[in-house]
């Protein structure tokens, strides 16, 4: 595959992540919805700084959500965001045919790389 011309640019893939990322619904948001939050336990959250960077760090630190309630909200916002290969094709950059080929090569890829790691490790796969 080294000589195989690339599909998309570093600049095509910044910009699909970002795109992403600006869709992606904000957890404060979410939370809030659902009743886990009120408004004056977001803006503890989001005022707090220090070492516990990311919004759920810093829930869990303060005591206003739990570690499983942040890992639920993390799901729920993953599962609404769209996928990468979606933004390629809205943007004309591939087609779905070239997606899916893609896709299909890098769980074959994936796959190899697993059974690499099964076979190294006597039959157990690293964890």
């Amino acid at each position: 595959m080294g000589s195989e011309k690339s599909l998309l640019s570093a600049v095509d893939l910044e910009a699909a992540r970002a795109c992403g990322r600006g869709r992606r619904p904000v957890m404060c948001g979410i939370a809030r919805r659902w009743g886990w939050l009120t408004e004056s336990a977001a803006c503890a959250i989001l005022s707090c700084r220090g070492s516990y960077g990311r919004f759920g760090e810093r829930a869990v630190h303060l005591g206003l959500l739990s570690p499983f309630q942040v890992q639920t909200l993390l799901r729920y916002q993953r599962n609404l965001q769209k996928k990468l290969g979606e933004y390629f094709i809205e943007q004309g950059l591939l087609s779905a045919g070239e997606v899916d080929r893609l896709v299909q090569e890098m769980l074959a890829h994936n796959a190899r790389v697993q059974a690499g790691r099964h076979s190294r490790h006597g039959g157990f796969a690293a964890g």
